[in-house]
């Protein structure tokens, strides 16, 4: 027993762990064991697949040559671009989209279509924006 302690575990932290110890640490070690490769697994699908609802992250898109950005937490949309304009709005979503509103009265309609959010902007044109996951 005292050999397999001596594989497993540095010679500092083998003097402390007497048998009751081990067999606690080769219990936890195997019932953990499967929610870690799960998670594993899992984690490039997450990235993979934007969260639509509710509608949260980053979300990035080309509207007349320049990046947009919305970002959802909650309730609460962000916008900028890199031509430095920013709002703060709000958000209600319904099965198929979501309304933006904005403090000064403009509301924009969104729908949402394979994976991808499609805004009609004031002026008419569309932008589709795309989840931007996390990064590792």
């Amino acid at each position: 027993m005292k050999i397999i302690v001596l594989l497993l575990f540095p010679s500092v932290l083998a003097a402390q762990i007497d048998d009751a110890g081990l067999g606690y640490v080769i219990f936890l070690s195997v019932a953990a064991f499967p929610h870690f490769v799960v998670h594993e697994i899992g984690q490039p699908f997450r990235r993979m697949f934007p969260p639509l609802n509710p509608l949260r992250g980053r979300w990035d898109a080309r509207c007349h040559g320049v990046r947009c950005t919305l970002y959802f937490a909650g309730q609460n949309v962000y916008y900028s671009d890199d031509v430095a304009r920013q709002r703060n709005g709000s958000m209600e979503k319904s099965a198929t989209g979501a309304r933006i509103l904005w403090p000064d009265g403009q509301e924009w309609v969104s729908t949402i279509k394979h994976r991808h959010i499609l805004v009609k902007l004031p002026d008419g044109t569309v932008a589709k924006f795309h989840y931007v996951p996390p990064g590792p």
